[in-house]
């Protein structure tokens, strides 16, 4: 019985010798960690059949979204997780408004790393007008 209480009166000594205050009485700073995240851009413009600029059509990427201005150019960019090939969707929503209802156009994007920080790649793309609108 003795030596248990000795046992267990060392252990309770043994773990408050080991609390986690430096000798000032601060704590160990903690260590931070996060997932990975680079920053991706990409830039360019929306155009019709005939080579016009679209204004208003949304550009999507899974993290972020922007619109294209009256010129039809566009700026997007986000953070996210490094990846190589990321998706781009282009979406009238606002149908003849700009000058027809276009057709939805997705584009797989293979990144070229810009620095070690991030990725940039310049995308033109020119919407066709969906089959209600032909007469």
């Amino acid at each position: 019985m003795k030596s248990k209480l000795i046992l267990m009166l060392l252990a309770l000594l043994g773990f408050s010798a080991c609390d986690s205050s430096d000798m000032d009485g601060t704590p160990p700073p903690m260590p931070m960690y996060a997932p990975p995240s680079v920053s991706f851009k990409v830039t360019g413009k929306v155009t019709n059949s005939a080579g016009a600029p679209i204004n208003g059509i949304k550009v999507l990427s899974e993290p972020g979204m922007t619109e294209t201005a009256p010129d039809g150019s566009y700026e997007l960019t986000w953070k996210s997780f490094p990846s190589l090939t990321q998706h781009v969707t282009f979406l009238d929503q606002d149908g003849a408004e700009n000058g027809g209802d276009f057709e939805v156009q997705r584009v797989n994007l293979d990144l070229t790393p810009s620095d070690k920080d991030g990725f940039e790649k310049k995308l033109d793309v020119s919407l066709e007008l969906t089959n209600s609108n032909s007469i």
